[in-house]
């Protein structure tokens, strides 16, 4: 994109304005959604699979519990996002470094809430026949403890997903997050910091676009809570 389209407004040209190198914001947007969902993403999968297997290991071999809790403890200790800070500036600023710290950021919130549900699950009647009946403990974690525990998971992973958005977003924003030239949404709004007034335009999209997907994944997350568990249904 030549430099005489240096930032120029929103218009029948450019629907979303142009940014300081000429670069049409739309598109920046659209090419950024996918490293922004990308990452949201792998952060929920990665907290999910890492946070099911401490909350299982703890809520069923009672002799890790106190081990494995209070690691996560210490870890919710911080804020999530300062956690996140501080491991992305000892990795560097990177993509895997922004997926890695913040999987670690959720990771002791996803684990309680499984360990929650495993404690639930392991007193049921079902699972103390299984146990007077032999089977061992591969055969309870995988046949019962796992698929009766999805639920609380799957809602859980839906807010992480919402989390981790916003959390790249401001991790972009500050400079350690996805290095440029590489768009992501929080990285564009950083680049039109210095311009918030007169090309306002280059913060408000993508700001936007960030409310619209976190409240769209804490909608889901709501509606996946009532579907899964309909005691938890809101009286409307």
């Amino acid at each position: 994109m030549q430099m005489r389209f240096r930032f120029k407004p929103p218009s029948l040209d450019f629907p979303l304005g142009t940014d300081g190198f000429g670069r049409d914001i739309l598109s920046r947007l659209l090419h950024g959604a996918r490293l922004s969902l990308g990452i949201g993403l792998s952060v929920a999968l990665l907290s999910g699979v890492m946070g099911t297997l401490i909350g299982v290991a703890s809520g069923h071999f009672k002799q890790f519990d106190s081990l494995l809790m209070r690691c996560m403890d210490a870890l919710m200790a911080f804020p999530a996002i300062m956690l996140a800070i501080g491991i992305t500036a000892v990795l560097g600023p990177q993509t895997a470094s922004v997926i890695i710290a913040l999987s670690v950021a959720y990771v002791p919130r996803t684990a309680r809430i499984v360990r929650s549900a495993v404690l639930v699950i392991r007193e049921t009647e079902y699972i103390q026949a299984a146990i007077v009946a032999g089977a061992g403990n591969a055969r309870i974690v995988f046949r019962h403890l796992l698929p009766n525990s999805l639920g609380p998971l799957v809602v859980q992973m839906s807010f992480v997903f919402s989390y981790a958005i916003l959390a790249e977003a401001a991790l972009s924003f500050l400079g350690i997050g996805a290095p440029p030239p590489t768009p992501s949404w929080g990285n564009i709004i950083s680049e039109g910091r210095d311009r918030s007034i007169e090309a306002w335009w280059i913060m408000l999209f993508p700001g936007i676009a960030i409310s619209l997907a976190a409240l769209g994944m804490n909608l889901l997350g709501d509606g996946l809570r009532d579907v899964l568990d309909p005691r938890q249904k809101t009286e409307g």
